[in-house]
Parts: structure tokens; sequence; C-alpha cells
């Protein structure tokens, strides 16, 4: 294999579309987060908080993935630097709004709050595939 040449992927993994992963991401974060509330402990937390991190980075990478398949190639590096740019402005809000919220609310409060906030995100996936699937279709 060329070093540069593109990775193979399994069969499944081909077969699942980024949205089902960006869905599957988002719930498994939203779970992790409400089970943060349910078992407090710190051994408890740990598996916890892994799960919380790699649905993290499973979802940021769908996201990057779908830039790069939507980007023209000579454009791609400077459109992918902007795309980590605007990434970064919800880390920003969403730590201060939380951070805001915490400073009223106990901790296990602000941790629900943040759970059901991830909820509306995964009902706007559907809407959001058939959007696109309209533009294909019509276009």
């Amino acid at each position: 294999m060329e070093p540069c040449s593109r990775p193979s992927f399994s069969p499944a993994y081909r077969a699942t579309s980024l949205d089902t992963i960006v869905a599957a991401a988002t719930l498994a974060n939203a779970l992790a987060l409400v089970a943060l509330v349910i078992w407090p402990t710190r051994w408890a937390a740990v598996p916890v908080l892994l799960v919380t991190g790699a649905s993290w980075v499973w979802s940021t990478v769908a996201f990057v993935i779908a830039a790069r398949q939507v980007t023209p190639e000579w454009v791609q590096t400077r459109s992918l630097s902007l795309y980590y740019v605007v990434l970064q402005g919800p880390f920003v809000l969403g730590g201060l709004g939380f951070g805001v919220v915490d400073t009223f609310l106990p901790i296990r409060e602000t941790l629900l709050i943040a759970a059901f906030a991830l909820v509306p995100g995964i009902l706007l996936i559907p809407v959001s595939a058939c959007r696109s699937w309209i533009a294909r279709r019509y276009s």
C-alpha cells in the first residue's frame, strides 16, 4: 500500500452514514452525562468519561469527513482551516454558557440541562438528511 493512498474501511463502516455516526455519538454523549448524574462516584465516572471522549471524537471526525467530501481538492486546506476555526466557536460559547449556568445551579442539574440540550440536535439530523437527499435528487 502506498503511504498516501486512501485508507480502506470495512463494508459495515462504509454503509454507515455520517448522520448515523453523529446521531449515535450525540446520544452516547447525552446518556453519558445522565450517567454522571446517576453515578457520581469516581470509579463510575472513569468509563463514562471514556465514552464521552470517544463520542466527541467520533462526531468531530464525522464532521471533518463531511467537510472534506464537499470541498474541492484545490481549496481543501483553506476550507478545513476555516472549519476548525468555526468549530471552536460553539465550544467557547457552550463552555461560557454552562459556566454561567453552573454558578447558579448545582453541577448535577447543569449536567442534566446539558444532556437534554443535546436532544434537539439528534432530532434535527433526519431533517438535515432529508434536505440533502432532496437537493441531490432535484439538482
